[in-house]
């Protein structure tokens, strides 16, 4: 089975014009620190990669001078938040009002108060914070943890289906909006990460990319998972099984593509 391959969430991966704001916002707001920092050719041109960590949070930031690829659909990354409203303040504060907004409530049968807005960054970078009622948080910057990272799909059950057959568990399934024509969402696990997957009224998936890059996934063996994933008609990057290797980083991997056309990168890393 695949699944038996995937051992977790290694990391989020983010394509941005700006790699300089957008990991300094990381590491000033959210409390990220530099794990790596480095920068190679690839396909002609400069690839400027920096990985940030918080806790067991990864989360690689890329730029390249080469224009970037239509990816699929992630839509942003949510994290659990300790306090919602003083955050919300300071990001107004400093940001202005007008890049923050109080989302929909999710979750009527917690709370009729909204409990997550939404915040994008001055290059349209998308993040979404959570308050968990009842929940026991630490650490600094306000921020407790990673939520989930967002997919635009076209297909509800075609997607949960698929992220099923990868190990990930289904934990909830919520229709909002007019209940003539809601839009759907299956939030899945694996581990201690989570995707929610989105479908919009209409079945259609966003036309537009979304700003996040790619779901790099852990795995045992990435020859042996290529050739059951290739068996069972995933589809499956064009080069094959890669080998990536500086004074930083040694890692193999391989790219395969969700039902929407969203990037999975599977991978085992050495160092």
């Amino acid at each position: 089975m695949i699944s038996n391959h995937i051992k977790g969430i290694n990391h989020f991966g983010i394509q941005t014009v700006d790699i300089g704001s957008t990991a300094g916002f990381l590491i000033a707001e959210l409390g990220f620190d530099t794990d790596s920092e480095y920068v190679y050719e690839r396909a002609g041109g400069e690839r400027h990669v920096a990985y940030l960590r918080r806790g067991s949070m990864c989360i690689e930031v890329c730029s390249s001078s080469q224009p970037a690829e239509a990816h699929g659909r992630f839509a942003n990354i949510a994290f659990d938040t300790a306090d919602l409203d003083e955050l919300y303040e300071r990001l107004a504060g400093k940001y202005g009002e007008s890049r923050l907004a109080w989302c929909s409530n999710l979750r009527p049968q917690i709370s009729n108060e909204p409990d997550c807005f939404s915040f994008t960054t001055p290059l349209g970078e998308e993040y979404l914070f959570y308050s968990r009622p009842g929940h026991t948080y630490s650490g600094s910057r306000n921020i407790s943890g990673r939520g989930h990272a967002a997919v635009n799909v076209s297909n509800l059950e075609n997607s949960v289906s698929f992220y099923r057959r990868l190990g990930f568990s289904l934990v909830r399934r919520t229709d909002y909006g007019d209940p003539a024509s809601p839009a759907k969402t299956a939030l899945m696990s694996f581990g201690a990460g989570s995707l929610l997957l989105i479908q919009s009224p209409g079945g259609s998936a966003f036309s537009e990319k979304g700003w996040l890059d790619h779901l790099s996934l852990y795995v045992d063996d990435p020859y042996l998972l290529h050739e059951t994933m290739k068996d069972s008609g995933a589809r499956l990057g064009e080069r094959g099984v890669m080998h990536f290797c500086t004074e930083y980083i040694d890692v193999e991997y391989f790219n395969a593509l969700g039902p929407d056309g969203e990037v999975l990168e599977l991978s085992r890393v050495s160092r």
